[in-house]
């Protein structure tokens, strides 16, 4: 009843926000490569994708009722806020599927993507998306409501192509989050230790929270830089706080961003030949296969990435699709209706977020780790294949984002000094393999 209350209020706040945003487009165009990178069809052969500067820590806020009831109040907000602003993005995109299926025509008959011009969201009268978010979001600080605008804004007009195509679904936001500029954190020392951390946070006016967060694992890079913020004042980075269902229980957490530190990454001494191949096999016994090219003669070093985890929940989203129609009645004069069926739809949508975590998870686990193998057998360069072409019901993992799995391999190769390519075909590959792998690609 709770997430059908919160959708009823989703729409309501949607249809009273639409007359906020009647939508024009700049006179602005796009450039063939801008137009080719925002769809998604370029090949990730090409030039190197610049290594991120920055990295990720998330910490667990240990907060009690009170605290817990204050940050759920400005989650909803915010989070109502951030979908009706995805809503209102899609709702006023001139474009349509059948712009995109013309777009589609017009590259396969001429091989070029034609031009679309970018899309800005604005009121009639010239107001921005930042002063829609503030009208959505009484009584929260501009911290708050100007980071959901630039996020949405930002993450809408670089998926554009994949919504409107149905490739990506709509990121609304199930579970309760808050976005924040960099001034609404900042990280103080607990007084009752000193290794221990607390961030205040400026969220409403008049209102500051003092939240412990858990340190606990952390490296010595991140607790030196907890230390230097702690003693300088300063603010960190802007980021997200929100609040996941982890064992059954309802955990706060923040995640924040921070420049690497000097010596932080691990860095390889190459040997001259050494190569670190990236491939699927055809028999797909194995989702990839990885193999250490010999420079001295002897055996190569093989093994394999699994893919168990991602192939049961697949499973288990088939099973409950295909169930779904024993959970409702249907009628020659109605169409489905009943509780099952609402259940059955919730199910679903459950899964199918289920699944995009675990991927996510599944690609910066898998990427960190076979660069970390490169590193510790000191390749001079890295070599990954490019499945594009191949056909997804052939894979073991179907349609799997591929291409970001290739992109996280290249960005954390680059920060450790390995060279990393991809490669088409299977001429390529049977260059690459030795002898006894050469039955992997027939």
């Amino acid at each position: 009843m709770a997430i059908c209350d919160a959708r009823r209020r989703e729409a309501r706040a949607v249809d009273s926000a639409e007359t906020l945003a009647n939508t024009h487009c700049s006179n602005a165009v796009l450039s063939r490569d801008a137009t080719c990178a925002q769809t998604g069809h370029t090949l990730l052969a090409g030039a190197a994708q610049p290594a991120p500067k920055n990295c990720g820590e998330v910490f667990r806020l240990l907060c009690g009722p009170d605290l817990r009831k204050s940050l759920s109040d400005v989650a909803r907000v915010s989070t109502l806020a951030e979908n009706v602003l995805w809503q209102l993005w899609l709702k006023g995109d001139p474009l349509g599927a059948m712009d995109i299926r013309k777009a589609v025509e017009q590259k396969e008959a001429s091989g070029k993507w034609p031009k679309i011009e970018p899309f800005i969201l604005r009121a009639p009268d010239g107001r921005s998306t930042t002063v829609i978010a503030r009208e959505l979001c009484p009584g929260l600080l501009s911290y708050v409501y100007d980071a959901i605008a630039n996020q949405v804004s930002k993450l809408y007009r670089k998926h554009r192509w994949d919504i409107l195509s149905c490739r990506r679904r709509l990121p609304v936001a199930s579970d309760l989050r808050i976005r924040f500029r960099e001034r609404a954190v900042q990280i103080e020392r607990d007084d009752r230790r000193d290794d221990w951390f607390r961030v205040r946070l400026f969220l409403r006016p008049g209102e500051t929270l003092s939240i412990p967060i858990r340190t606990g694992g952390a490296s010595t890079f991140t607790r030196a830089w907890l230390a230097r913020l702690a003693s300088s004042g300063e603010h960190p980075s802007g980021g997200t706080i929100s609040c996941r269902l982890r064992r059954g229980k309802r955990q706060w957490q923040i995640a924040i961003s921070r420049a690497r530190e000097p010596g932080e990454c691990d860095e390889v001494n190459p040997v001259a030949g050494r190569t670190l191949v990236i491939y699927a096999p055809t028999k797909q016994d194995v989702f990839l296969r990885c193999l250490v090219t010999p420079t001295n003669g002897g055996p190569p070093r093989t093994w394999s990435v699994e893919s168990n985890d991602l192939c049961l929940v697949q499973q288990q989203y088939e099973r409950r699709r295909r169930s779904m129609a024993a959970n409702w009645a249907q009628s020659p004069t109605s169409c489905a209706h009943g509780h099952g069926r609402k259940r059955a739809l919730l199910k679903r949508e459950e899964f199918s977020a289920r699944y995009e975590r675990r991927v996510n998870s599944w690609i910066e686990q898998r990427s960190a780790w076979l660069v970390s193998e490169a590193v510790r057998f000191d390749c001079e360069g890295l070599q990954i294949e490019n499945l594009s072409a191949r056909n997804p019901e052939s894979l073991l993992v179907g349609s799997f984002p591929y291409h970001r799995f290739v992109q996280r391999i290249r960005e954390k190769a680059e920060q450790a000094g390995i060279d990393a390519r991809v490669f088409d075909g299977i001429a390529k590959l049977k260059k690459l393999l030795s002898a006894d792998q050469i039955g992997d690609c027939e």
